[in-house]
């Protein structure tokens, strides 16, 4: 019921932040992008993958996979957070010393 409530969460975003703003995203306005992700992070979506005890969620990969199904709908915001996610913050928690995570 969990994975089910993230994925949803991810929709709901999707819906309410990103698909009502898509021409002004397609049109690379200032500041429209890093407010979105922000965003994004203060539910928690840049940190799903991320262990609880440094500041994410924690959740399983089905539930992560659940999440990036439902985000990958938001167009040019998707790659935006799979660059986030996947290429910054994965190989930090991978990779990285205890203070760079």
């Amino acid at each position: 019921e969990e994975q089910r409530m993230i994925q949803q969460m991810c929709q709901d975003f999707i819906d309410a932040e990103v698909k009502p703003h898509l021409e002004r995203i397609d049109n690379m306005e200032e500041g429209l992008m890093p407010s979105l992700m922000e965003k994004a992070g203060e539910l928690g979506l840049l940190g799903m993958s991320v262990p609880e005890d440094l500041g994410g969620l924690g959740v399983d990969f089905k539930t992560s996979l659940l999440a990036t199904e439902s985000l990958g709908a938001g167009y040019s915001f998707s790659v935006a957070y799979g660059a986030h996610t996947g290429i910054g913050t994965l190989p930090l928690l991978y990779y990285g010393n205890d203070e760079q995570r």
